[in-house]
């Protein structure tokens, strides 16, 4: 992706996603954002306990459905020897392209697909069907130089994504920290005036 490209990305998501404090419509902005430019069949989006060693899905977007984000389970992360997609994400503070999504939950991890209807279905079974989603994006969300959540596109078409899907993911996601940053300032100073 050219510079410039990028930068006008980065300026529209900041302009669009800095004029709410609502987490939701911030998720929501993103993937508005990007859906001219990144094929998307699901969009999570989940926070990083650092503490507690754990992911929490805070958004939950497949095949046109918004669904409760609670549909899916907190997951532990282990940052020392756990080998999911999410915690070589966290781990490496990287933005990451993975093409072959069936391939990648076969080496293990705890994985979940989510169908049409919002059912979850664990993956870890030996005898489970293959995972629905094909290939995923996942970036970080950085908040001063930390790692606090994860942002995965996913597409059920092999071969969706290449590295510039990757980059405009990462584009869109910077600023999209900047704005959930600012939300949970605005929420934490209500918390204190009430």
């Amino acid at each position: 992706m050219r510079r410039s490209h990028a930068a006008q990305l980065m300026y529209e998501a900041a302009t669009r996603l800095s004029g709410t404090l609502d987490s939701q419509q911030i998720y929501l902005g993103l993937r508005e954002l990007a859906a001219p430019a990144i094929p998307c069949d699901g969009m999570v989006v989940s926070s990083f306990d650092a503490e507690a060693s754990t992911v929490r899905c805070v958004y939950l977007w497949v095949n046109g459905q918004h669904l409760d984000p609670a549909t899916l389970p907190v997951l532990p992360i282990d940052l020392s020897s756990g080998g999911g997609m999410q915690t070589e994400v966290i781990r490496t503070g990287k933005g990451r392209l993975y093409a072959d999504v069936r391939d990648r939950v076969r080496r293990g991890g705890r994985y979940f697909d989510v169908s049409r209807d919002g059912r979850v279905r664990d993956l870890a079974p030996p005898d489970s069907r293959p995972a629905v989603a094909r290939c995923a994006l996942m970036v970080p969300i950085k908040l001063e130089g930390k790692v606090v959540g994860i942002v995965q596109m996913m597409s059920d078409t092999p071969g969706a994504y290449g590295p510039e899907h990757l980059s405009i993911l990462e584009s869109l996601v910077a600023p999209m920290a900047v704005a959930l940053q600012n939300a949970e300032l605005y929420a934490r100073a209500n918390r204190e005036i009430a």
